[in-house]
């Protein structure tokens, strides 16, 4: 994604190109060494998963 978009136009880009999830590298999620996973097809909360888990969260959700 463009970094010199806001985040809500990213999103919003996002949408409008028919994205199930987006996962979000905000300055907190790297201090942490975490991901956000933003699901924007469903009314699911935000999650927030360790970094070594995107591969197991990425298998998971190409299973559903």
């Amino acid at each position: 994604m463009d970094n010199n978009k806001s985040l809500s136009k990213q999103i919003k880009n996002a949408v409008k190109n028919n994205c199930d999830i987006l996962v979000i590298v905000g300055e907190d999620e790297i201090r942490n060494n975490t991901l956000t996973i933003k699901y924007l097809k469903s009314n699911q909360d935000d999650k927030i998963i360790d970094l070594d888990n995107f591969t197991n969260f990425i298998s998971g959700y190409l299973d559903e």
